[in-house]
């Protein structure tokens, strides 16, 4: 019966809160190991993929890999958002570039509550990508981004409430910190596809955004890369309609008599971001200087020069890098549409002035199916000039794109063009192979070995006991409860050990 009398004390002052404060005291470390124990029991790593041979394993909590993370109410979502809470970031690239510097060993943790939470959310992360298609993958993937932000992050599943106006699934896969998200995972070379009409309509509904997140994967299950890119009413064409254009290269060189007309051709083929080839000015010869009145060509630091071209093969020095480079190119334009159209015209006297360039070819791309023809793209940009929302959506309802009963169009970017977009730019680079997580395992297997293993280890004992001893089952009632007293024992030594190692730990690093 002794051993019952201390069983009794011990479940009822296990669990009391020391009064002296310590840096992790076992109230802290306990309640960590309630989080593991809500997400199922502590698993010992046992996969030799995940560490290299003869190296010491640790016990890492387990999530089961569940669509149930998106949704707010769900049990899930709260075991996952236990651990998201220790990844810091007020932003999706702020908590993607935390994991990233973590597992690079750019920042070297010294807490184990945070050095789990992030192992485990990298180990979710790793699992999704080796185990899941694409497809499979997709509405897991949703669910663990909307529980890495938590708060009031939530994964959007169905056509209801205010995506009532939405066709089919609505573009918004989660809404994370405020912002409306549709979420892609990817491989390297797959394209972005959606509905065109389901996107009209998404603005519809009084929408004012939408972010495209894309997570393409790095040579099948080496790592994710993260990219966005904004769609608004205002840079819409920019998104449907640029990146799709057909740059075709002029061979023939065209001549324009009038410095004004001149100019609002270098308008249009800038604001299109076409290339200029070639740009040829009168030659400034002594007679050319006397009919004009002008004392040297259009560049005074080099007075004889008339021709300028774009070749970036060329090695630039310092005076030709304004003939040859890209951006040198780009700035001679820019210097001559600012000119007052008087000043400009006398160096196109009286041969013209000369040019080369790329244009944009609409007829036969993916744009001509979204939007019929240049005419409606042009429509659409004076409404999207004049501001006026209502106009911008009637023209888009009468695009081809937006269709009709019978035929909806898609609209699909290859990665390349998906590159092109206005605003598109890489948020992350996760990695995740083996090679990483191993070196990521490697940086806290000494500290995790020497604190947490041992409290896992008789915390399982404990558990084991203690519920053989109230369910009869295992050896007799007496003997479970002295194996639950002794694992308790065990369990108060591991735990002041892992105080003690954290602490210097922590007493280190400052």
């Amino acid at each position: 019966m002794e051993s019952k009398k201390d069983l009794d004390l011990l479940v009822e002052n296990f669990f009391k809160p020391k009064k002296k404060k310590a840096l992790l005291n076992l109230g802290a470390l306990l309640e960590m190991v309630e989080k593991a124990m809500d997400a199922d029991a502590p698993l010992l790593r046992e996969d030799a993929q995940s560490l290299p041979a003869g190296a010491k394993k640790f016990p890492l909590p387990k999530l089961r890999i569940t669509e149930a993370w998106g949704r707010a109410e769900g049990g899930d979502r709260e075991i996952i958002e236990k651990y998201s809470r220790n990844i810091p970031g007020d932003t999706l690239q702020a908590k993607l570039q935390y994991l990233t510097d973590v597992i690079e060993g750019n920042i070297v943790l010294h807490d184990v509550q945070p050095i789990i939470s992030t192992l485990v959310m990298i180990e979710v992360l790793s699992t999704i990508l080796a185990d899941y298609t694409e497809s499979g993958a997709g509405f897991i993937f949703e669910g663990f981004l909307a529980g890495l932000f938590g708060d009031q992050s939530v994964q959007v599943t169905d056509v209801s409430g205010d995506e009532a106006g939405a066709t089919g699934k609505p573009i918004t896969d989660v809404r994370l910190g405020g912002k409306e998200y549709s979420l892609k995972l990817l491989g390297p070379a797959t394209e972005v596809k959606g509905s065109f009409k389901n996107m009209v309509e998404h603005f519809k509904s009084g929408k004012t955004h939408v972010v495209y997140l894309d997570a393409r994967r790095i040579n099948k299950t080496e790592g994710l890369e993260f990219s966005e890119f904004l769609i608004t009413l205002d840079n819409f064409l920019e998104v449907f309609v640029t990146p799709f254009l057909h740059q075709v290269e002029k061979k023939e060189t065209e001549t324009y008599k009038d410095a004004a007309e001149f100019q609002a051709l270098l308008k249009r083929l800038q604001q299109d971001k076409m290339a200029v080839k070639r740009i040829q000015f009168a030659n400034p010869t002594k007679t050319w200087k006397k009919e004009t009145g002008l004392e040297t060509g259009f560049l005074p630091g080099d007075p004889d020069q008339y021709i300028f071209e774009f070749s970036p093969a060329a090695t630039p020095s310092a005076l030709q890098e304004l003939k040859l480079n890209g951006d040198g190119m780009s700035s001679l334009v820019s210097r001559i549409i600012e000119m007052d159209p008087e000043q400009l015209q006398p160096y196109g006297h009286p041969t013209g002035l000369k040019i080369r360039y790329t244009e944009a070819r609409f007829e036969g791309t993916k744009a001509e199916k979204l939007f019929g023809s240049m005419a409606v793209v042009q429509q659409l940009q004076r409404a999207i000039d004049g501001g006026n929302r209502e106009e911008i959506l009637k023209s888009l309802m009468k695009t081809p794109g937006y269709g009709h009963e019978h035929r909806v169009e898609q609209f699909v970017f290859t990665p390349s063009q998906t590159e092109k977009i206005g605003g598109f730019k890489v948020i992350a680079k996760l990695p995740l192979g083996q090679a990483a997580l191993q070196k990521a395992w490697m940086n806290y297997a000494e500290l995790l070995n020497t604190t947490i293993a041992p409290v896992y280890q008789f915390l399982g004992m404990y558990d084991e006991s203690i519920t053989n001893y109230f369910t009869g089952e295992g050896d007799n009632r007496n003997a479970e409860a002295t194996k639950a007293v002794s694992a308790a024992e065990g369990l108060r030594a591991a735990t002041d050990e892992a105080v003690a190692v954290i602490g210097k730990a922590a007493e280190r690093e400052k």
